[in-house]
Parts: C-alpha cells; structure tokens; sequence
C-alpha cells in the first residue's frame, strides 16, 4: 500500500510539475516598435570607491563576504561614464534607473562634495545626449558613514536628515531630471 501511495504521488506531482513548466516559445521573440527597454543599477555595485557608506566598513569586516571580496573600484563606472552611456545607447535602453549615492554627495554630515553633484549633472547630460530617458534614485540601501553612526534610519534625526539630502539632490540635480 505503501509503495502505491509513493507511486501515486510521484505520478500527481510529474503531471503538476509538467502542465506548470514553461512553454517554449517558437521562433524569434518580438516587441513593439515602442516597446521601452530599461535598466537599472545602483551606486554602490557599479561605481566603485563608495568609501564614506556603511556598506564599504561592513564589507571591510572579516568575516562578512566569503573570501573578503570587496567592492573596491567594482566596475568603475565612475571614470567610465561616456563609454557605459554608449553601450546604453547601442542596447537602444530608453530608460536608466540609477541611484546617486548619498554617501559621496555628503560625506561628512553638512559638508556637500560639487565635484560629485557636478559629477552626476555630466551623467544626466550625456544620457539626455544619447537619448536615454534618466530615473535618479536617491537612496539605494547604503548611508553616509557618519549617518549609520547616528543609528541610521532609527534616528530620530533621520526623516530632517533626509528631507534635507533630498532637498540638495532636488536644487542641484533637479532640474536635470524631467
């Protein structure tokens, strides 16, 4: 009886499993002429040298990532900002989500970096220049060292804190994004 039940379960679960396996779709996949392709990506995993965020001193701690990875100068799209605008350009990408990181913008609390907000008005400027629609993402899991240490977002600083990092990003970014 045993065995039968056993047997009876493998067959219902082989049959389920079956009908909800994906169908393969013959011939080449189309998309409307308008269709809108995206992307996405977030500071600290493409940048590089996101060295004022919580992320870089956890990271940094032995013991956190499996053989000590880092993300160090990651894929450096920092310095590399014409070429990875041009492979967007190439993918025909009308939309880039990407985050601009607080971590550099401030990095020391009320000391504003404009080298890093001039750094990003050059990106949303060579996105504009090959077409590609810009979405800028204020906060992408990462903060400022000196913000973490303040308890992060359990401070009750916190919401002040932000409002007023987002008010900066606004006046000086602001009217680069659409």
């Amino acid at each position: 009886m045993k065995n039968a039940l056993l047997l009876l379960l493998t067959l219902v679960l082989t049959t389920v499993s079956n009908a909800m396996a994906p169908k393969r779709i013959a011939g080449p996949v189309t998309f409307p002429k308008d269709f809108k392709w995206c992307v996405a990506t977030s500071a600290h995993q493409i940048e590089g040298g996101n060295s004022n965020s919580d992320w870089w001193d956890w990271e940094s701690t032995p013991g956190h990532i499996k053989n000590g990875d880092r993300s160090g100068r990651a894929p450096d799209h920092w310095d590399h900002l014409e070429e990875d605008v041009g492979l967007l350009k190439d993918l025909h990408v009308g939309e880039y989500r990407f985050s601009v990181e607080w971590a550099k913008i401030e990095p020391q609390q009320g000391v504003w970096d404009m080298q890093v907000v001039e750094h990003y008005k050059t990106e949303l400027a060579l996105l504009r220049s090959a077409g590609v629609e810009p979405m800028v993402t204020l906060h992408h899991f990462t903060l400022p060292r000196w913000f973490a240490q303040l308890g992060g977002w359990e401070s009750a600083q916190a919401p002040e804190l932000f409002a007023r990092y987002a008010a900066f990003v606004l006046n000086n970014i602001g009217p680069e994004v659409h």
